[in-house]
């Protein structure tokens, strides 16, 4: 994608938009529409304006792409519909290729997330001698699955806590970061020359 003034503003606007959705899922347990309006609309600009009709070409196909990857979670209530919308608004920007990296280390950083919330519920709701006997009857039924092949359910059941909405949002924004970093968009280069330049200007107006 290229990169110009212009560009890098409305990417920083992006980031901002994508730091206001997780801190309102994080909040409120919620991603608004009109905040993956806004992410999708920025990304159809920036691909329109980098690359014309194949841009807005590629910003559609990215944001289906989106869609269609976290659909299935979505139906076998493994996620919301706001984190559905959320990955396709993003696609926008990203393109297909780079949408399915996104949901990818989504996934990824999604799974060590669960495992901590969970963690800290079981210890929050919990007292600290019940939640450790918790752990190793779990742990228990592990090993017993591992050696005997068979499932042997663990004593204590923790599927309120399992069930509690865990805040996608944060683990598509880490997606989406690491994405674009790995395209150096992060780089900012013309915003930085601008700052440095009135930095320089200004310094030196006073000197």
């Amino acid at each position: 994608m290229e990169q110009s003034i212009f560009t890098e503003l409305l990417l920083l606007t992006l980031i901002l938009l994508i730091v206001a959705t997780t801190m309102v899922d994080l909040l409120q347990h919620r991603i608004p529409n009109l905040l993956c309006i806004c992410v999708l609309g920025l990304g159809i600009t920036m691909q329109s304006y980098s690359a014309g009709w194949e841009g807005a070409i590629t910003a559609a196909s990215g944001s289906v792409t989106g869609l269609l990857l976290f659909l299935p979670l979505y139906l076998f209530k493994g996620m919301g519909a706001g984190d559905v919308k959320m990955l396709a608004s993003l696609g926008a920007l990203f393109g297909p290729f780079n949408t399915l990296i996104a949901a990818a280390f989504a996934l990824v950083i999604g799974g060590l997330l669960a495992m901590i919330f969970l963690l800290l519920r079981l210890f929050l709701f919990l007292d600290w001698g019940k939640a450790v006997h918790v752990l190793k009857s779990f742990l228990t039924s592990i090993r017993l699955l591992a050696y005997t092949r068979q499932y042997f359910p663990p004593e204590h059941d923790i599927s309120e806590l399992a069930s509690m909405r865990f805040p996608y949002a944060l683990a598509i924004a880490g997606g989406a970061l690491i994405v674009m970093a790995q395209q150096s968009l992060l780089s900012f280069i013309h915003l930085k020359a601008l700052l440095i330049n009135e930095l320089g200007i200004n310094i030196g107006g006073a000197l």
